[in-house]
């Protein structure tokens, strides 16, 4: 299970997202890696998002913003 927020800023066209995730701390490396990854590319394949960047964390006080648009409940 993880849970996360992301973040946005107007970058010219288009809009930088940073996502934090939160992650199980039993999680695999390999697997922190594979869907930080997807999600960093499946981001920047939308026509919106110039750029997305991607943060992993098993430590809940590293998920903390003021300018939080979304919290996700990933699977």
């Amino acid at each position: 299970m993880a849970n996360g927020l992301c973040h946005y800023q107007k970058a010219g066209d288009g809009v930088w997202v940073e996502v934090d995730l939160l992650l199980d701390e039993q999680t695999p490396l390999e697997h922190v890696h594979d869907v930080a990854e997807t999600l960093q590319y499946c981001m920047e394949g939308l026509g919106e998002v110039d750029r997305a960047f991607v943060s992993v964390s098993s430590l809940p006080s590293a998920i903390v913003s003021s300018r939080a648009c979304l919290t996700l409940g990933l699977i």
